[in-house]
């Protein structure tokens, strides 16, 4: 390696490490915290709601899903200012976008949401022995009430979710601490974080889908496989919880009990098992034959597309 090309490569290791992760979460929390009141302020003074309105306008999920919107909005916004104050070159974390393979992100996202489903529904189960009312809330849980509701989840989960996650935690948190650990404990670390700032009690399948997406980065360089796969897998979620709302025979207003949930589990349980003993294989050996197992920093993406 030349003197300019060593130069380059430390260059590049300083940017990374220059951007501000901590920031990135804490500005998150923040926003919420300014922002909700601010837009809640205004609509008072316009006239738009009623000062006693407030709360239930909180707990108004169509609303809070609304109010996402701009929240990620500006969160994007400062990541991307984020990204230039520690002079990151956008490129080489995003690689190329040609030739894009969308057949293994494709068949990774189905596994992983077929993974998901078996392994997290029998988390529920175990946990509703410990935790019963808050699994409670779980199983009932509603995303939306209206169309316009659900057009702003669909909108978080399939636009700023897979783009802003995977450039996040797959463009950024992975490769800054690669350069500061080994390639394969990065990668894992990676997962964890992404797993933990869900807040859900699907961990494992969340950890497991935070290594496929790595791998898939680290593997091809192009971070539109990622955000693709992501994207699929969020799509196959946003589907079936559409269909559940608006086209599947249930009384939504009715309460699922624990027992009901129980009962309805150990009468499906083959199912959930089968999903997991069809997808757990595949997953573990793409996730096994391609993890790095050498400190690799030349080959992560952010260097190896120097040239772009």
């Amino acid at each position: 390696m030349s003197n300019i090309q060593d130069s380059n490569y430390l260059s590049s290791k300083e940017k990374l490490k220059r951007f501000r992760i901590s920031a990135i979460f804490i500005s998150y929390f923040v926003i919420e915290i300014i922002f909700i009141p601010i837009i809640l302020v205004l609509l008072v003074l316009s006239g738009i709601v009623e000062t006693k309105a407030i709360g239930s306008y909180l707990e108004n999920k169509n609303f809070l899903l609304f109010l996402g919107i701009p929240i990620q909005s500006i969160l994007a916004i400062y990541f991307f200012m984020e990204i230039k104050r520690a002079k990151i070159n956008l490129s080489k974390i995003a690689g190329s976008c040609k030739k894009i393979d969308l057949k293994m992100p494709l068949i990774l996202a189905i596994a992983n949401y077929f993974f998901a489903v078996g392994s997290s529904t029998i988390i529920l189960y175990g946990l509703s022995f410990i935790f019963p009312e808050y699994i409670k809330g779980q199983i009932n849980q509603i995303y939306a009430t209206t169309p316009l509701g659900y057009a702003f989840f669909a909108i978080a989960v399939l636009i700023f979710a897979p783009i802003m996650e995977e450039l996040f935690f797959r463009g950024i948190i992975f490769q800054k601490l690669a350069v500061q650990k080994s390639t394969g404990k990065a990668l894992l670390w990676s997962a964890v974080i992404f797993a933990l700032i869900h807040f859900r009690t699907d961990l494992i399948s969340l950890f497991t889908f935070g290594v496929t997406l790595a791998i898939l980065y680290f593997q091809t360089k192009q971070i539109a496989v990622p955000i693709f796969c992501h994207f699929a897998y969020n799509s196959i979620v946003t589907i079936q919880v559409v269909y559940w709302y608006f086209f599947d025979n249930v009384d939504r207003a009715k309460t699922v009990s624990l027992i009901e949930f129980r009962q309805e589990f150990i009468g499906h349980l083959h199912w959930y098992i089968l999903f997991i003993a069809l997808s757990l294989p595949y997953i573990g050996y793409y996730i096994y034959k391609n993890f790095p197992r050498q400190q690799s920093i030349e080959r992560l993406p952010y260097f190896a597309n120097e040239k772009l």
